[in-house]
């Protein structure tokens, strides 16, 4: 008799993983660490122009698209600042990524590890965008 294989399909945000930080800590940090003045950004400045940027989402195919719209969000968020193309790429870059955003959902970790000893395959299904690391 066959055996049918276990799958588990996970979906990432509010799932495996949650906000370690708000959006606006996590930008002012990185905007510091590149000496930007973020003092006249306010939290919902910030998360407008993000929420802006972020509806683009689906559009993104490649990583090339997705780091293009992150220096236009900059561009958006930033515009007082008046920053050059390559200075608003510096940002972009040293912008907060998943694993400065995000932490596991308390006790992922160790049910994923007892999911693999049992023998469940698993997998990720997710509309993240193309950046997410597997």
């Amino acid at each position: 008799m066959a055996q049918c294989a276990q799958v588990i399909l996970w979906d990432v945000g509010g799932t495996l993983v949650e906000f370690a930080c708000t959006l606006p800590e996590a930008v002012r940090r990185r905007l510091a660490d590149c000496g930007i003045d973020h003092s006249q950004l306010s939290d919902q400045h910030i998360e407008q122009t993000y929420a802006d940027f972020i509806s683009c989402e689906p559009r993104w195919r490649t990583l090339a698209q997705e780091r293009e719209a992150e220096i236009a969000w900059f561009g958006t968020m930033l515009h007082e600042q008046r920053l050059n193309a390559k200075a608003l790429g510096h940002v972009a870059a040293r912008m907060p990524r998943y694993f400065e955003l995000y932490r596991p959902v308390e006790g992922m970790i160790p049910l994923l590890d007892e999911l693999l000893l049992r023998g469940f395959r698993m997998a990720v299904v997710s509309n993240w965008p193309p950046s997410l690391p597997l």
